[in-house]
């Protein structure tokens, strides 16, 4: 399994992630488009099996960051895509450890 925050490296996810996640950052607002640059660097980080299970996530329910984390992974043809809605808020209230960069 791979965990992806969506969320900005140096304001969110070095303060606080799910420990083990990786980082790649999305936009609030509906992603339709992606350079080939970017593409290439997402799948890059998301690997060659496009079987693995991938956890997307980023703040709180309605924050679009993940949305667009998942749907990007799908049209790269990643086949096993969750979300994981509640974010990083729903993980922190379940009182859940979190890692954080030095």
């Amino acid at each position: 399994m791979l965990i992806v925050d969506t969320m900005p490296k140096k304001d969110s996810y070095d303060k606080e992630h799910i420990p083990g996640a990786v980082q790649f950052e999305f936009p609030i607002e509906e992603m339709k488009e992606m350079s080939a640059e970017q593409q290439a660097a997402f799948g890059k980080l998301l690997g060659a099996d496009k079987a693995r299970l991938i956890v997307v996530y980023c703040g709180f329910p309605k924050c679009g960051r993940s949305h667009n984390g998942a749907v990007w992974a799908k049209k790269l043809g990643y086949a096993n895509v969750v979300r994981y809605v509640g974010g990083i808020k729903a993980w922190n209230e379940a009182d859940y450890p979190v890692a954080k960069e030095q």
